[in-house]
């Protein structure tokens, strides 16, 4: 015979099921932004110049997870959002090489890493050829790892400083395949006979996403759209005529003055001398 009454609404675990904890671990936050020069917030304009220098942070953040770390596995630049449209170009490829300093003589490079969980590099401006549109959108896919893991040849971002390839993480062994290719080798792929995917179960898995910054608008310098720097630049052009002379500034005025007020009063005594001869009495 039944004691007690049950109700039918729902109840209320006192645990946490496990499936939400695996779902709240799994739950990861790519992103890419336009920083400031100091890298302490994001840039308020996403306006630039050709010669500007943009600083992009691609940054991960994470629930209840193990301590992670980024990667740019790769980034295109295109007019358009859609990354596989035309033109486009990319500047960062080959698992983490960023090949833009190295194709053009560009600055490009990437920052020391401060953070597992964030990545910055400097990317100089550019507007693509023959092209009036200058709206840019740039795509970059990202990848997270275990932080304990090692970084290899297929986990890495590497930069040029001259002709050698540097890694932000200090292994620059690691970027030796940036001039060649960085695929993956059997051994890697099928360790022990499991795929890449089975090892994601035993303790090494990666998570990836794309995430675009955009639009960046790049326009080409002008100066008559800096008033200011052209007026410095006016007052600079006469401070050097002055010392091209060998005299100060002033002392080139002054003289100046000086030669007009002279020319004013030999103008002025000449016309006083013609009416005075004009008027003067016949004899």
């Amino acid at each position: 015979m039944r004691l007690h009454n049950v109700s039918s609404n729902a109840l209320k675990p006192t645990w946490v099921p496990y499936t939400s904890t695996k779902s709240a671990e799994d739950l990861l936050d790519f992103s890419l932004s336009l920083m400031s020069d100091d890298w302490r917030s994001q840039r308020s304009s996403n306006v630039f110049y050709l010669g500007d220098v943009l600083n992009i942070e691609a940054s991960v953040t994470q629930a209840n997870h193990q301590p992670l770390r980024l990667f740019v596995d790769s980034c295109v630049a295109t007019l358009v959002p859609d990354q596989t449209s035309t033109p486009s170009y990319s500047f960062i490829e080959n698992k983490g090489c960023l090949t833009d300093a190295k194709s053009t003589g560009s600055s490009s490079q990437f920052m020391p890493r401060t953070q597992d969980t964030k990545l910055q590099m400097k990317l100089d401006a550019f507007r693509f050829y023959q092209d009036a549109r200058s709206s840019i959108y740039i795509t970059c896919h990202l990848k997270v790892t275990p932080a304990s893991q090692s970084v290899d040849s297929l986990n890495k971002d590497c930069y040029t400083e001259g002709s050698r390839w540097r890694s932000v993480d200090g292994s620059d062994q690691v970027c030796s395949c940036c001039d060649s290719s960085c695929v993956p080798s059997v051994r890697s792929r099928y360790w022990g006979g499991r795929s890449r995917r089975d090892l994601a179960s035993t303790g090494a898995p990666e998570w990836e996403a794309d995430a675009t910054v955009g639009p960046v608008f790049v326009l080409q310098e002008q100066v008559a759209e800096r008033p200011v720097e052209a007026e410095g630049q006016s007052s600079q052009l006469r401070a050097e005529e002055g010392k091209s002379t060998g005299l100060p500034v002033e002392a080139v005025i002054l003289a100046g003055v000086v030669t007009a007020v002279g020319l004013v009063s030999a103008a002025l005594l000449g016309t006083v001398l013609r009416r005075r001869k004009q008027h003067k009495p016949m004899n």
